[in-house]
């Protein structure tokens, strides 16, 4: 499941790669998030991972709701 979920996630990020605006700082911010998670997750410190991914998705959260009228990418079907 976790290989399914993280498949799933890979595929919306290359939907939305090119309107995401990587900055040097969000990338390693991204690089530090990912390796707060994997430690936690290895560690089995449920608080310490959900503290992670939410760390993680802030950024995002922040900038959907910075930018509400924006528009989403197209999708091919």
């Amino acid at each position: 499941m976790v290989t399914q979920l993280t498949a799933a996630f890979w595929d919306v990020h290359a939907i939305v790669a090119h309107a995401l605006e990587a900055t040097p700082e969000s990338v390693r911010e991204t690089v530090e998030a990912h390796h707060a998670i994997v430690t936690a997750a290895a560690a089995g410190d449920v608080a310490a991972f959900t503290r992670a991914i939410a760390a993680h998705y802030a950024p995002i959260q922040r900038r959907l709701q910075e930018e509400p009228g924006r528009r989403e990418p197209a999708v091919d079907a």
